[in-house]
């Protein structure tokens, strides 16, 4: 009720209630999960190359963390880390 109350506030948005009431607050929010994952992942997946050199320090410093103060759970840890980190 708020999200159609806040829709109908501007103009621009109206036609948007018609929509949320004909596809549900479900559907509006897979509508905007498929904008918004369409126009961040490309961007967070370039971050993530830029920064790769970086990020290998770290997962170093977690991974060597783990396997020398983690005691049994953490050396599991260091093996899921480690085959699932950056080479």
């Amino acid at each position: 009720m708020i999200l159609l109350l806040a829709l109908s506030a501007h103009p621009e948005l109206f036609p948007l209630g018609t929509m949320v009431d004909a596809l549900g607050v479900d559907g509006l929010w897979l509508l905007i999960e498929i904008q918004i994952t369409g126009l961040l992942l490309p961007m967070l997946l370039t971050a993530l190359v830029w920064c790769r050199p970086y990020l290998r320090p770290v997962c170093r410093a977690v991974g060597g963390f783990l396997l020398n103060y983690g005691g049994p759970v953490g050396q599991y840890g260091y093996l899921r880390w480690t085959t699932r980190s950056f080479p």
